[in-house]
């Protein structure tokens, strides 16, 4: 039913992905880590890098199933554009790993605890290694589209005027 990718698993997109994933983990594990900050600054820090983190955690793991399964090749599911999709998605978590980070590296440079500050700054250095390999799988994303011909946004045929139509108006605005 079905058929493992085995292209998927080159160093280009498969390993990277899984990079990513462990990155992310590690990113979310050292978030939890600090633990109750006492602060409801660095509390809505640490809860935004957690969400952020959870998030393309989980995205991550989706995107690598359906691709090592070959599930976005499915007849029923082969007509959703998925390089747009997950360029997308990876866009979005991009920058918001990016600002999260930068949010949590200010956050450890102002925490007065030792044990929380080690904490931050773990999850600072896994928030900016996760955004690292956003970038780098973005590079890679924009060369393939580019590589298939771009993107290319088609009008559905029912709505595109017959070529007899189209001639007669080129016909009638030339005459006038």
């Amino acid at each position: 039913m079905f058929e493992l990718n085995k292209e998927y698993l080159s160093p280009t997109s498969g390993f990277l992905r899984l990079a990513l994933i462990i990155a992310l983990l590690a990113a979310w594990i050292s978030a939890a880590a600090v633990g109750d900050t006492g602060s409801s600054k660095y509390d809505a820090t640490r809860t935004a890098f957690l969400v952020f983190s959870i998030m393309g955690f989980i995205l991550s793991i989706i995107i690598f199933v359906l691709n090592l399964l070959n599930l976005v090749n499915m007849p029923q599911l082969a007509m959703i554009p998925w390089t747009i999709v997950f360029a997308v998605s990876d866009g979005i978590l991009l920058i918001s790993m990016f600002a999260v980070s930068i949010a949590t590296a200010v956050a450890a440079n102002k925490s007065e605890k030792f044990l929380k500050k080690g904490g931050f700054v773990a999850a600072t250095i896994f928030g900016f290694i996760s955004f690292l390999i956003y970038c780098v799988i973005m590079v890679f994303t924009i060369l393939q589209i580019k590589k298939s011909g771009g993107i290319r946004i088609s009008a559905p045929k029912s709505a595109q005027p017959a070529s007899g139509q189209q001639q007669g108006s080129r016909q009638n605005t030339s005459s006038a």
